[in-house]
């Protein structure tokens, strides 16, 4: 979700992706953010900014992945190794 777009609720299997892009806005100012549930009765959950523009007539053109695993919130940007972001709440 951000200030101007919702791409609705997602329920995705285990193991499933989900895909979707977006150009930052000519400000730089465009940010994304997640909630990802987990679990039987959804009781994890963790809320996080997902992607924020880092400035002015910034054209990043990257591909930033997010991956939720038992253990937590996995971050990767383009071919990078993925690394722990953040745990569940």
């Amino acid at each position: 979700k951000s200030k101007n777009d919702d791409i609705g609720i997602k329920y995705l299997k285990i193991g499933e992706i989900m895909s979707f892009s977006f150009r930052t806005n000519f400000w730089g100012t465009t940010e994304f953010w997640c909630d990802v549930y987990k679990g039987p009765d959804y009781k994890c959950f963790r809320g996080f900014t997902a992607y924020q523009a880092s400035g002015l007539f910034v054209k990043d053109g990257s591909s930033y992945n997010w991956l939720a695993r038992d253990d937590g919130i996995y971050f990767h940007k383009d071919s990078l190794p993925s690394y722990y972001k953040f745990y569940w709440k």
